[in-house]
């Protein structure tokens, strides 16, 4: 209330202020237009396909139109933040806005989930190769065994040969 009282005293002291003052009123917006407004700012989604993007459209408009009808106020500016077309760019602005943030957020998390799968699968890979690495170690072990207890019990059948020879 105290903003208007000095603007009407403001307007009363200097008169050539409003004097050559034209007001233009512009009519709200029809369907149609909504729809058409709402493709323009949609264009800029490059991850949408041409249907989803008129779909949205015209769900936007379908919402804008749907709140502007439930407005109590009537013609006069609406007690909910002045619907106007202006609201509706902003509106439409501000969607593509978030949109654009969620995706890249997505794309971001999307790679970091594929860089660590690809970490995992090189894991598991290295893995599998020391797994047979060791099998072929434990398997030539074994072998290595075999032939030293070979060895070994020749070793002792030669000795027990000599000995019964010295006899």
């Amino acid at each position: 209330a105290s903003m208007g009282k000095r603007f009407q005293n403001i307007c009363t002291h200097y008169p050539s202020l409003i004097t050559n003052l034209n007001m233009i009123r512009l009519p709200h917006w029809s369907y149609e237009q909504l729809v058409k407004h709402a493709m323009y700012h949609l264009k800029k989604i490059e991850s949408m396909g041409k249907v989803e993007q008129e779909n949205l459209a015209y769900l936007f408009a379908s919402m804008f139109e749907s709140l502007r009808e439930n407005d109590p106020s009537g013609d006069i500016q609406g007690t909910h933040g002045n619907l106007t077309n202006t609201v509706y760019v902003k509106f439409a602005s501000r969607f593509i806005s978030i949109l654009q943030h969620k995706q890249n957020e997505i794309l971001s998390q999307h790679q970091r989930v594929k860089d660590a799968l690809t970490t995992v699968k090189e894991g598991s890979e290295s893995a599998s190769k020391l797994n047979k690495h060791l099998a072929h170690e434990t398997m030539v072990l074994s072998q290595k065994q075999q032939g030293n207890f070979t060895l070994l019990n020749q070793i002792g059948q030669d000795k027990t040969i000599d000995r019964r020879a010295h006899v």
